[in-house]
């Protein structure tokens, strides 16, 4: 479980660390279209001042070309009309204003080209019509790239609002995200605490072991020391042989000393009283042995009297913890299928929160009714995992 929620805290780690790079790529993205917008309106301002300018520039020079043109070739078309030497048309190309003398000459015939002048006035008024058609045509190919202009900042405008969308979005997702973990976090700090119950309940019995293992390890010196006891007391009753052995031994040296060495009758008596002492001394240590006997056999009784309560106690003690651990490895069995129980219905409100939320953000809904979705499947994922919460604090 713990290693499934590293992972999850891992992707999630991922995700958050994509997100913010696609917010920095979006928040640079804005920047660019902010730089692209004023540079924009500077080309704009720009434009719109040159192309007054060129305006002002065209009229000017269109006015002052036309008149002199008007003029120039309203006297070039009366000496078209009009027979002219050759001598006269080289002046009229050379001067730069008409001659007056030439005005004099073409005045006297002047009412015969008139329907000429005429038609050359209707070509002229054509030529200003056609002129006036291209002017018309620049202004709109003007207004068709100011238009053009306008849906451009209205795209990048729309651009934007999708992008705050987004990023409003994601903040969301960061706080679901948050909320998630913050959750996580409370559930494996009570698994923590659950483990360390087990593993106090774990020592408590191991305790209740060693408790066991001491009781058993005191039976056995107990019985290594009777076993000690008997063994002293099968070495005294075999020295006390030997010595009646001995002192029979030495009673009859004296007897046949005493038959063989009469002369030595004092000191066979002396031997004798000395082996009349020794006697008297081993009947004084018979009789202490016999004491020391009965003794050993009074301890003894009191010795498997004390043995036989403390076996009893032992086995009373060892039957309650028994019990008393049987009890709690069944109260730990329930108590870990609660927890499994209870971490498998997170794991599965996990999932039907994270399909759930797919589901929302792959359909077609508006953003406002997404997120009030949102928030109603947050609110009652939190009010099922206090319950299972709960469920985890009384287990």
């Amino acid at each position: 479980m713990v290693q499934e929620l590293a992972q999850k805290n891992i992707l999630l780690q991922e995700q958050l660390a994509t997100e913010q790079d696609q917010t920095k790529r979006v928040q640079d993205m804005e920047r660019s279209l902010l730089i692209l917008n004023q540079n924009n309106l500077e080309y704009q301002r720009e434009n719109d001042n040159l192309q007054e300018q060129l305006r002002q520039k065209d009229y000017q020079l269109q006015s002052s070309e036309l008149k002199q043109a008007n003029y120039y070739n309203f006297i070039k078309s009366l000496a078209e009309i009009f027979p002219l030497s050759e001598t006269q048309k080289g002046k009229l190309d050379e001067a730069e204003e008409p001659d007056t003398k030439l005005l004099s000459f073409l005045k006297t015939n002047i009412f015969g080209g008139v329907n000429k002048l005429k038609t050359k006035i209707a070509e002229l008024e054509e030529k200003q019509k056609q002129q006036a058609n291209k002017e018309a045509d620049k202004m709109k190919r003007i207004k068709e790239l100011i238009k053009q202009i306008l849906e451009a900042t209205a795209f990048i405008n729309e651009i934007r609002v999708q992008l705050q969308q987004t990023q409003q979005e994601v903040l969301d997702l960061t706080k679901e995200r948050d909320a998630l973990t913050t959750e996580r976090d409370d559930a494996l700090s009570e698994l923590q605490i659950e483990k360390t119950n087990h593993q106090q309940t774990q020592t408590e019995l191991d305790q209740v072991k060693t408790e066991r293992d001491n009781l058993k390890n005191e039976k056995t010196q107990k019985s290594a020391t009777l076993e000690k006891a008997k063994t002293n007391m099968d070495e005294l009753m075999t020295q006390v042989l030997d010595l009646r052995k001995t002192a029979n031994e030495e009673l009859k040296k004296g007897n046949e000393e005493l038959k063989k060495e009469v002369r030595g009758w004092e000191e066979g008596m002396k031997m004798v009283q000395e082996a009349m002492r020794e006697l008297d001394e081993i009947s004084e240590i018979a009789e202490t042995v016999a004491q020391i006997q009965e003794e050993l056999c009074q301890k003894i009784e009191v010795l498997q009297g004390y043995i036989a309560e403390i076996n009893q106690i032992f086995t009373e003690s060892l039957q309650n913890k028994e019990s008393e651990l049987s009890t709690k490895q069944k109260e730990l069995q329930v108590v870990e299928e609660k927890l499994l129980t209870c971490q498998q219905q997170k794991d599965n409100l996990q999932k039907e929160l994270d399909n759930k939320i797919t589901e929302l953000a792959n359909s077609n809904l508006s953003q406002e009714q997404k997120s009030q979705q949102i928030i109603s499947l947050t609110t009652s994922g939190q009010k099922h995992f206090s319950k299972i919460n709960q469920q985890l604090s009384s287990a």
